[in-house]
């Protein structure tokens, strides 16, 4: 495990290095936080407070250890598209099933890359200059409109509901995007429960079905992009309202 987590670091150590005009432009695209599809490695994005830059951290856990790599990263020659070059990488111990130990020593890596930006897939997909094949990192958790309280609450109904599913397995579940917050989605959710919501998230979620399948799964199956449609009414709670494709 710890050996397949450092080739995956290494390789994402080649993230993206050039000056771009207009960086701040992006910053709703960067800002907030990546994870691969296994949940292998997450990765944040925050604003740089020198400059028109992005402070990167990445952190891939494995059992018993942890690798983070930290670095800034500019926007490159091409709209959307990243670049980095230098940064530090650590080794860092995890002894209590946590990731606040001690970091290890630093060590600096030169390794050089790029970052695209897919708006609406949602995603980076970095590739590196030196090593062939690519690491696909979607966006988590990150809307202008809901909080990080307002998450844990749909994904905490999401997650009982999928406790109930008997014998699927859930890969990732994220949310798609403030975009879903529309008249035609509220009144579409107000209709189904006769409630009068006034906001609507919708996550999406990769899962595995029953080997044997049954019920309404095709037997060992892979769902990708399953929608999770919730609700709430004015000072209300999170409600999860329907599901499905």
């Amino acid at each position: 495990m710890k050996k397949i987590i450092a080739i995956l670091l290494v390789a994402m150590l080649a993230l993206c290095t050039a000056a771009f005009a207009e960086a701040t432009d992006n910053d709703a695209l960067l800002l907030g936080n990546w994870e691969t599809a296994d949940g292998m490695a997450v990765m944040t994005i925050e604003k740089n407070p020198g400059g028109e830059d992005w402070d990167i951290e990445l952190t891939a856990a494995g059992s018993h250890d942890a690798y983070v790599f930290k670095t800034t990263i500019r926007t490159g020659e091409e709209p959307n598209v990243f670049t980095y070059n230098k940064g530090k990488f650590w080794d860092v111990p995890i002894t209590d099933g946590t990731d606040d130990a001690p970091l290890g020593e630093a060590k600096i890596a030169g390794s050089i890359g790029t970052f695209a930006y897919d708006p609406e897939a949602r995603t980076l997909t970095w590739t590196d200059d030196e090593k062939p094949g690519e690491v696909v990192l979607i966006k988590t958790n990150t809307s202008a409109l809901y909080n990080e309280a307002d998450m844990d609450a749909a994904r905490a109904a999401i997650d009982a509901e999928f406790s109930g599913w008997e014998g699927c397995e859930m890969h990732s579940t994220r949310y798609a995007g403030d975009e879903a917050n529309t008249a035609e989605n509220i009144a579409w959710l107000s209709s189904l429960k006769d409630k009068s919501y006034t906001q609507v998230m919708e996550f999406l979620s990769d899962f595995h079905s029953p080997v044997e399948g049954g019920g309404a799964w095709e037997a060992d199956t892979e769902y990708t992009d399953w929608q999770w449609w919730l609700a709430r009414e004015e000072g209300g709670s999170w409600e999860l309202v329907t599901w499905g494709y």
